[in-house]
């Protein structure tokens, strides 16, 4: 164990400071299953800060914590779920304890190598702290045929929904890209499929035939952006997202050689 001491005052008789003892987290002491995430939490580093216990009654109140991330991956992190525990008493939690889970969204995202300090509080809390990462977003790996491109930047999560520029996404599958600027739409060709789409719509021409979006079509900074997982359903492409592991999976034949 680890005591740490500092941060404001609490309001007792005497003007004292609270102690915080920070557990451990030491693998193997208590007997839980690993969650889903395990091998991608494997990415970040968690490391407690300091944390201080304010209130009338020595070490109960609210809880002030500071803990940082460190991206230890090779892509950027998007944003983690931190869970925190407090207990009167210096014992690890058993599988019933009750943990409160706090959600960063990090903008920018955190690069590969970079460290951000997060900070975050809690009432009616104790002196006796753990902290557990339970949550990590990376930016979208993405598997083609079996191969892992180089992905950085490629996909961005809007509203939930995986997007991907137009161009790259063609420049993945294969395929003609157009502009008609008269319409003000995009023309996707792949095989005997022709795609039209409006930045904006939540509906697209597939052959003539005008079918609905899960998602819109979307512009970010003067590029469209279009929903992954719709475009590729309606080009008849195997698309398949693992939120546990952040994996982005394409299946698809290559389309044949002109000439």
């Amino acid at each position: 164990m680890q005591s740490r001491q500092g941060g404001p005052a609490p309001v007792y008789n005497e003007s004292v400071r609270s102690l915080i003892v920070v557990l451990s987290v030491i693998a193997g002491l208590m007997l839980l299953q690993r969650p889903a995430q395990a091998g991608i939490l494997d990415e970040v580093r968690l490391e407690f800060i300091s944390g201080d216990v304010t209130g009338d009654v020595r070490g109960q109140g609210t809880a002030t914590v500071s803990a940082r991330i460190t991206n230890i991956g090779d892509r950027n992190l998007n944003g983690v779920r931190i869970a925190a525990y407090y207990s009167p008493y210096d014992t690890f939690p058993d599988e019933f304890a009750d943990w409160l889970l706090h959600e960063f969204l990090l903008e920018p995202p955190l690069k590969p190598g970079k460290s951000v300090v997060l900070q975050f509080q809690d009432p009616k809390a104790y002196e006796y702290i753990q902290l557990e990462l339970r949550r990590a977003n990376f930016d979208l790996r993405i598997v083609v045929n079996g191969e892992q491109l180089a992905s950085e930047g490629l996909v961005r999560i809007e509203d939930g929904a995986a997007y991907m520029q137009s161009r790259d996404l063609v420049g993945i599958i294969g395929g003609e890209l157009k502009y008609d600027a008269e319409a003000d739409r995009v023309e996707l060709r792949r095989g005997d499929r022709v795609l039209l789409y409006k930045d904006g719509r939540r509906s697209i021409d597939v052959n003539e035939e005008r079918r609905a979006l899960s998602h819109p079509v979307i512009q970010i900074e003067g590029r469209t952006w279009v929903p992954v997982e719709s475009i590729c359903r309606e080009l008849e492409i195997s698309c398949e997202i693992d939120h546990s592991l952040n994996v982005l999976t394409l299946s698809f034949e290559p389309l044949p050689e002109a000439g």
